[in-house]
């Protein structure tokens, strides 16, 4: 079952951003990550703020969250939305 957007904050941490996504079936709340690599490279954004890559993550937000509910749906558990994760410019 997808992932849909749950209630709470974004959280800047070592890694990247985590922010909440709710799996309605199983009514639990899963907390994802957007990796500081996959907001730097798909903004070309290159602070390393954690502040600021929150304000990054915005703009990104709808995107990161389906590759984080596809990911989801394929069984990882709390999914992590990578450098590997980025759209191919290969069309």
């Amino acid at each position: 079952m997808p992932l849909v957007r749950a209630a709470g904050d974004l959280v800047p941490d070592s890694d990247g951003v985590r922010f909440p996504m709710a799996d309605e079936a199983a009514q639990k709340t899963v907390s994802c990550l957007a990796t500081f690599e996959f907001l730097q490279d798909r903004s070309g954004f290159t602070s390393e703020d954690a502040e600021e890559m929150v304000g990054e993550f915005e703009i990104y937000r709808a995107e990161i969250e389906e590759v984080a509910s596809r990911k989801y749906d394929r069984g990882e558990d709390p999914p992590r939305v990578t450098r590997a994760d980025l759209p191919s410019e290969e069309s």
